[in-house]
């Protein structure tokens, strides 16, 4: 079996309509905050996909979160694909999730097929992509790549008066299960390459 007949609609469909129920509102829409009890569940049901596929779940200091699949050469700089999960407040069920989801769809494609990949592969969700509670969006992508000091938000305040700081801070210590990684190309963690799948 290739790795393309091994990729399943109906899986990938399954766990889109898992995450649209975390923050469902009238119309099948999804409002789904960064950083808030929803997105927290909605992590660690990603998680938990992750390591039914032996896959390995990590955060690094903007808690963009991480799941790894090793390559052959675990040396390498790794290949990474994924989205955020975080919405707008009226957003879409397919907006930025299925990019997370198709990243996912793919590593167990790969491994039904029994392809082990030469780099390791790297499912991330963003944190803070959409910016709709605190502002600006792409938080988490922009300390990644070194275009911000991950600092530079942390008294953005959303529509109660709760920081951004604060709020980034009691995700990670809800995490602390999980190993904290390096911030992208600021820490030495920069990807091989990547990509991402949006509607």
């Amino acid at each position: 079996m290739d790795v393309a007949a091994a990729v399943s609609e109906a899986r990938q469909w399954d766990r889109l309509m898992t995450m649209a129920r975390l923050g469902a509102i009238p119309g099948d829409g999804v409002n789904r905050p960064a950083l808030s009890g929803l997105d927290r569940e909605a992590r660690r049901v990603l998680i938990g996909w992750g390591r039914e596929l032996g896959l390995t779940a990590s955060v690094d200091r903007m808690a963009n979160l991480f799941l790894r699949c090793e390559g052959a050469e675990p040396g390498l700089a790794p290949v990474m694909a994924g989205s955020h999960m975080d919405s707008q407040p009226s957003g879409g069920r397919f907006d930025g999730i299925w990019g997370v989801i198709a990243a996912l769809e793919a590593v167990q494609a790969m491994q039904d097929a029994g392809i082990r990949p030469r780099r390791a592969v790297e499912v991330v969700a963003w944190t803070n992509e959409e910016g709709s509670r605190f502002a600006p969006g792409c938080m988490g992508s922009m300390a990644f790549g070194g275009f911000q000091p991950p600092e530079t938000w942390d008294d953005s305040k959303d529509t109660e008066g709760l920081t951004f700081g604060a709020e980034l801070a009691a995700l990670l210590e809800s995490e602390r299960d999980l190993p904290r990684r390096p911030l992208g190309v600021v820490e030495g963690a920069a990807p091989f390459a990547y990509v991402e799948a949006h509607i």
